[in-house]
């Protein structure tokens, strides 16, 4: 393949990554959408699900533009952050370890349960900011925080799975402005 052919096709390839994340963008904005629906109206029905595809395709997006090849950046995450004027570090820089804490709990159940005081809560939501180190109620008992594998803060929205934490807020905020940035550059512009 000719220079100029090998650049006309990164520029193809490169369109349909911008498309793909705004795509990937677009859902987990969705999904932070039925998140807050789920708070607002103190209802369980679904929220866990759309907080999974809101890490999902999050994590989806971030690989576009922060993926890694034995170690290094990839040559066109790198290409494309020049492009657009990206740091180097991705934003939320635990929200992989948060996705594959909650994706892959198969994995990590049984050293947190073999760690645990005995209390097996699953996920929840806590609707105070309290020391990580305090104890909570859980339907008719109080717990230790770190007995809960999956809890969503509501005061901050700040999701903890098992040892790691992301603020959904401050991920929001960092797709929306990506996407601002990607929209314009889209094959469709949408």
């Amino acid at each position: 393949m000719r220079e100029g052919e090998r650049m006309a096709s990164e520029v193809q390839v490169d369109g349909i990554f911008l498309s793909e994340a705004v795509s990937q963008i677009d859902t987990a904005l969705r999904a932070d959408q039925r998140v807050l629906i789920a708070l607002r109206l103190n209802h369980d029905d679904g929220f866990w699900d759309a907080v999974d595809q809101l890490l999902t395709s999050s994590v989806r997006c971030v690989n576009i533009f922060w993926t890694r090849q034995s170690g290094e950046p990839s040559r066109r995450a790198n290409r494309l952050r020049a492009r657009f004027g990206l740091p180097e570090a991705p934003p939320s820089p635990t929200l992989r370890d948060v996705r594959n804490g909650f994706e892959h709990f198969d994995e990590r159940i049984d050293a947190w349960a073999a760690k645990s005081l005995g209390v097996y809560i699953g996920r929840t939501r806590i609707d105070v900011d309290a020391p990580l180190s305090s104890l909570i109620t859980v339907g008719d008992g109080r717990v230790p925080q770190h007995e809960i594998f999956a809890r969503l803060y509501r005061a901050n929205g700040e999701l903890h799975v098992f040892s790691k934490a992301v603020s959904l807020t401050a991920l929001v905020h960092d797709l929306t402005a990506l996407r601002a940035k990607l929209v314009p550059h889209t094959p469709s512009g949408s």
